[in-house]
């Protein structure tokens, strides 16, 4: 089990123990919800199977696995619902394939949460899983306790800090929580926000843009399409999402592009501090106009 909140670098460490098990010989099944781990496929023997183009059905998936080849299956262009199902169906095969041939020796679930909470079969004793999410407490919890290994990751270890800290820990079965240090990676670990430059996200997390009867903007799938869109973007759509704080909010929620949300929330606030300071000038101007034209001052007897 690996958790800790959002952003603290738990797909960097699951992808560290992903590439070890694949450098050591060992099958290794990734189910890739957010598409973190496809530079794995750096790797020998690693396929990388792209949601965005196809995903054969789970049982077909796994016969083009060998004892010692890795998947990784990219399910980044999914919406939630198709992940929730693929992952469902892909996990039942995998344990099916495992049981009959004896790998995968490794099942890895990034974003595990997505896994349905409510089974009652203890597919994960049988052991060779790793479940990680921000979640744990919406998995079963009969799975969470047989878990033998729990590593936890905590905002001072943001993946953004990963290289200077490197800093988690372990709880191995009734042993003592320790503390240890994250090795370096010798894949590039993929960050949320860069995947989607090319990478279309799906229908629901895409930006759709305020219109109006002189401009209709497609909604932005890709972050290029959402560079685009806002240079063209009319005054009046810009002042509605800039003033709504639409953009930070995406950035954040979506993209989780937490430096460049902060920035663009700076600026939402600074256009909303302008424009309160400027209705305070032209009010101020506005009753000094009425007085002068319409108030003069009366004249001492």
């Amino acid at each position: 089990m690996v958790t800790g909140p959002a952003a603290t670098g738990k797909s960097y460490v699951v992808g560290l123990m992903a590439e070890q098990w694949i450098l050591a010989n060992y099958s290794v099944l990734v189910l890739d919800p957010e598409g973190d781990h496809v530079q794995l496929q750096q790797l020998n023997r690693v396929q990388v199977f792209d949601g965005g183009h196809h995903l054969p059905e789970p049982v077909e998936l796994l016969t083009m696995l060998q004892p010692h080849s890795s998947m990784v299956v990219d399910m980044s262009a999914l919406s939630e619902p198709s992940k929730v199902d693929y992952m469902y169906r892909l996990r039942s095969a995998a344990e099916a394939h495992r049981h009959q041939y004896g790998y995968p020796h490794w099942v890895i679930y990034d974003e595990a949460h997505l896994l349905s909470g409510g089974e009652h079969a203890h597919w994960a004793r049988r052991g060779g899983y790793v479940l990680s999410s921000f979640a744990p407490a919406s998995l079963p919890a009969h799975e969470i306790d047989a878990s033998d290994v729990v590593l936890t990751l905590t905002t001072g270890d943001a993946t953004s800090g990963i290289a200077s800290r490197r800093r988690a820990s372990i709880r191995i079965g009734s042993e003592p929580v320790r503390e240890f240090t994250i090795a370096q990676r010798q894949t590039a670990h993929v960050r949320h926000w860069h995947k989607y430059v090319d990478i279309g996200l799906p229908h629901d997390r895409r930006f759709y843009f305020h219109t109006s009867a002189r401009q209709a903007i497609a909604p932005a799938a890709t972050m290029r399409d959402f560079g685009t869109a806002v240079r063209h973007l009319d005054q009046q759509a810009l002042e509605y999402h800039l003033e709504r704080g639409d953009f930070s909010r995406w950035l954040d929620g979506t993209i989780a592009d937490k430096d460049l949300a902060t920035q663009v929330a700076a600026w939402e606030d600074e256009l909303l501090a302008n424009r309160a300071a400027d209705l305070e000038r032209i009010r101020l101007h506005l009753a000094q106009a009425v007085e002068e034209r319409y108030l003069p001052a009366q004249e001492p007897d």
